[in-house]
């Protein structure tokens, strides 16, 4: 109950309650999954140090990752990346550090800045949060235009599944887009059946995606 609370008090912007509250939580768990929704709050707040004080307080370490990483989105929707990435770097935590650059990475994709995404990702060791990341600017790219640098991004991908995926992706965003053509050409110059499997599927859920197109009228072949 007493979790409940905190919860709903750090959503309400009561935060000096919702650590209160949260104090009196006896089951750990609880405690920090209610002091992870605080530190968020905190960070939604703009009071940095208060949300960097809240993380250091919570004692499981999956909890503590997933505070900062909401902390860091928070900050970097603001245009604050300084703060929740000075405190993830001095950690001396890999877990923490690469939650941090994710959040701050995914803020960066969605933002359409696709050079900061870049540079932060390359702090993310975690091999599947990088490549995660990576897919998203490859898709970033395609929608800005770059259907090359895209493709470029998405060669970077070692994972064969988050890479066949970001070439559905891709190939989906270029026929929205309007250009068919180019998304067969270069689906087609795949070596790997898996890679042009995802990406025809992706072709054919663009073509779903657009208004209905008459096979036989098309002039592609």
């Amino acid at each position: 109950m007493l979790r409940v609370i905190a919860e709903a008090q750090a959503k309400a912007g009561d935060l000096k309650g919702a650590l209160a509250s949260s104090s009196m939580i006896g089951n750990k768990d609880e405690r920090d999954e209610a002091l992870t929704f605080a530190a968020v709050a905190h960070g939604s707040a703009g009071d940095i140090p208060g949300a960097l004080a809240t993380v250091k307080s919570i004692q499981n370490e999956d909890d503590r990752a997933t505070a900062l990483w909401g902390i860091a989105v928070a900050r970097a929707e603001a245009g604050d990346v300084k703060g929740p990435l000075h405190f993830a770097l001095n950690t001396q935590n890999r877990s923490t550090i690469d939650a941090a650059m994710e959040g701050i990475a995914e803020t960066q994709v969605k933002a359409g800045d696709v050079k900061g995404a870049l540079q932060t990702v390359g702090m993310v060791q975690n091999p599947f949060a990088k490549e995660s990341i990576l897919q998203s600017i490859a898709v970033v790219k395609v929608g800005a235009g770059d259907v090359q640098g895209g493709l470029q991004t998405v060669a970077s991908i070692q994972s064969n599944v988050l890479k066949s995926e970001a070439l559905k992706k891709i190939a989906a965003a270029e026929v929205g887009a309007g250009d068919l053509k180019g998304a067969l050409g270069w689906s087609r110059k795949l070596d790997s059946p898996l890679e042009k499997s995802y990406a025809l599927l992706g072709i054919a859920n663009g073509i779903l995606s657009k208004a209905p197109v008459d096979p036989i009228k098309s002039k592609v072949r």
